[in-house]
């Protein structure tokens, strides 16, 4: 068997294991604030949803998919999470894609040589822990990895070949990118920046096509832009005033180099150095290579992390959160699994092992260990709340709020008021993102409940002082998994009636 139909093979089975640790147990997953927060805002009318989420933090495409992915399949756990289990399969196999056109650049010919270490980095990403929980979140951050991977693919093809129709097909690329995240600036810095470093005398005319078609490209990204510049000027000023990200420290930023790097979710600061170790190593390679891509792999993770230290040293607000950098991770995998090639075998032997293959592998093994084999503890006390109607649900905080209304809409259609009490923004800084899908009608007003006979407080949300209300049922459902989801304890209140009356 020649090595192309084994490669392909190999592939395929990547892809298997991609859509399996992606796909598996998808529906036991909680669906947690965020995802919450993402299945409302589609809940509204068109127009009230973009004027909703010029209130909020991200751009409008994410949403946008979102609400035709419900109206296509319904709005289960697993339906409004199938797009982002699709986009991260889909980026494990451009991963291997990119891998092979970085060769192309060396060799001239991409079906030929490095084939095998494609496959590895195909592999790294399949069970690579970071995308493995993006691609079983229903949030931007799969779709926006696998639009990154697609575009620097897509770039370094270009720049090769020099065809329009490759630079044609860049610039369609990085609007939806861009309109999915916006750490995908970040990432156009870096394409920009590897236009710019090429080597002219080599190639003029390479170096010429592509600072064209890269300008042109960037010059569509912002022309599409345009309607909602205002939208982002807003947003930039709401995160400045009223920011809800804790300050770094150096626990928080060795769990995101971790994260990232590895795939392993840990604050060990000795990791995190072995991480900087690594990168350093990588760091040569790609400038001393004689492959001009390796400088494209390392611009593309490293841009967007030496930006986000900039903002958050430089105007104190903290984005070094690794579920943002996650769109540069699979160009460091690439990295990596290439950087091999041109370092000597006991070297590449351990950063092999070391990188590619022990951390991620066993980040993976213990993310798919840790999957949930039941639906999360929502479920049973929502399935309580629907066998003993109330007048009214009440709960701590506005994420609380769209997860219940989340779970109730999964049970029935008519569900009954779910209220939570006025917000304290300095108790609750982390709900600032959630308001922009919060009605006034959904805080409890004073005298509100004067009238109610029966009520659910979801975790102590509310303590009653009326002696009148007597607790007839009270059920504590502990958490099924550490991450995301807490316990939920639900009380049932009820008036008694006064003597006389």
């Amino acid at each position: 068997m020649s090595r192309f139909p084994t490669s392909r093979l190999s592939l395929g089975l990547v892809l298997i294991v991609a859509t399996v640790t992606r796909a598996a147990r998808l529906g036991c997953e909680l669906v947690y604030s965020d995802e919450a927060f993402s299945w409302r805002i589609t809940q509204f009318p068109w127009s009230e949803s973009v004027r909703r989420l010029a209130e909020d933090v991200h751009p409008l495409l994410h949403y946008v998919l979102a609400r035709m992915v419900i109206g296509w399949i319904g709005d289960g756990p697993v339906a409004i999470r199938s797009l982002s289990v699709l986009a991260g399969v889909g980026a494990v196999a451009l991963t291997y894609v990119l891998a092979i056109e970085v060769c192309a650049w060396e060799q001239g010919d991409e079906h030929q040589l490095g084939r095998g270490w494609a496959v590895l980095a195909a592999l790294a990403m399949a069970v690579h822990a970071l995308h493995v929980e993006g691609a079983r979140t229903a949030r931007m951050y799969a779709v926006a990895t696998c639009l990154a991977v697609l575009a620097t693919w897509l770039l370094l093809r270009a720049a090769r070949t020099g065809r329009r129709r490759r630079w044609l097909a860049y610039g369609i690329t990085c609007i939806p990118l861009a309109h999915t995240h916006y750490f995908a600036f970040f990432l156009f810095l870096a394409h920009v920046a590897f236009v710019a470093l090429l080597p002219t005398r080599r190639s003029p005319a390479r170096a010429r096509s592509s600072a064209i078609g890269v300008g042109a490209a960037m010059v569509a990204v912002t022309a599409s832009y345009v309607p909602w510049m205002l939208v982002l000027a807003d947003q930039v000023d709401r995160v400045h005033r009223g920011y809800w990200i804790a300050p770094p420290t150096a626990a928080s930023m060795a769990f995101a180099v971790n994260s990232w790097f590895f795939g392993v979710r840990d604050h060990d600061g000795t990791l995190a150095c072995a991480a900087i170790v690594l990168f350093l190593v990588f760091s040569i390679v790609a400038f001393r290579a004689p492959n001009p891509a390796f400088l494209a792999l390392w611009l593309v993770a490293a841009v967007p992390w030496c930006m986000a230290m900039i903002i958050t040293w430089g105007f104190g607000r903290p984005l070094i959160q690794d579920r943002y950098l996650a769109m540069a991770g699979p160009m460091l995998l690439v990295l990596g699994a290439l950087a091999s090639r041109h370092i000597p075998p006991s070297i590449a032997a351990f950063v092999v092992v070391a990188y590619l293959l022990t951390p991620t592998i066993l980040g993976g093994i213990s993310s798919f260990w840790n999957m949930p084999d039941r639906e999360p503890s929502i479920v049973d006390a929502v399935n309580m709340i629907d066998d003993h109607p109330a007048d009214a649900i009440l709960c701590p905080r506005p994420a609380d709020l769209n997860i219940l209304t989340y779970y109730l809409r999964q049970v029935s259609d008519r569900i009954p008021r779910v209220a939570c009490v006025p917000l304290d923004r300095n108790e609750y800084p982390g709900q600032v993102p959630h308001l922009a899908s919060i009605e006034e009608r959904d805080f409890v007003q004073p005298g509100e409940l004067r009238n109610a006979r029966r009520l659910w407080i979801v975790n102590s949300a509310l303590q009653l002082d009326d002696t009148d209300w007597v607790v007839e049922a009270r059920h504590r459902f502990p958490p099924m998994r550490r991450q995301y989801e807490m316990g939920y304890q639900v009380e049932l209140f009820v008036k008694r009636a006064r003597p006389g009356r």
